[in-house]
């Protein structure tokens, strides 16, 4: 949001100092919008990797790595956003997890691979 804002108020300034007319500065603010919403959302991209070995679903995230025990997994949910997916992984004790995975300019990755996997684990997932 940060970005999106900042980069916005970047033209509107840059266009403030210019001799054009008001119409002119309001329709190139306009058409700059969803150049900087691109912008935006490419550059804030964060990778993730998810690995199943039978024992342990480890998620890497940035510097930041979570590791669940197969036997303290309850029930994994994906409910399906406009710009992605929302995975909860409910555990037997403790707090859930959420993972947020964005679709949007990203390249395909291994969901359906390691949906399968969980499902040969016998683990409980509802695609919602």
């Amino acid at each position: 949001m940060l970005l999106i804002f900042s980069g916005i108020s970047i033209i509107a300034a840059l266009l403030a100092l210019t001799p054009f007319q008001e119409v002119v500065k309001i329709l190139v603010t306009l058409f700059a919008i969803p150049l900087v919403i691109f912008g935006a959302v490419r550059y804030s991209r964060v990778p993730s990797h998810w690995s199943f070995d039978g024992t342990n679903l480890t998620i890497e995230k940035l510097d930041r790595e979570v590791t669940i025990p197969k036997s303290n997994i309850s029930h994994i949910r994906n409910l399906r956003r406009s710009g992605g997916n929302l995975l909860i992984i409910y555990q037997r004790r403790g707090h859930s997890y959420r993972f947020w995975r964005n679709k949007l300019f990203q390249n395909e990755d291994q969901l359906q691979s390691l949906v399968e996997a969980i499902q040969a684990q016998n683990i409980e997932y509802y695609n919602m």
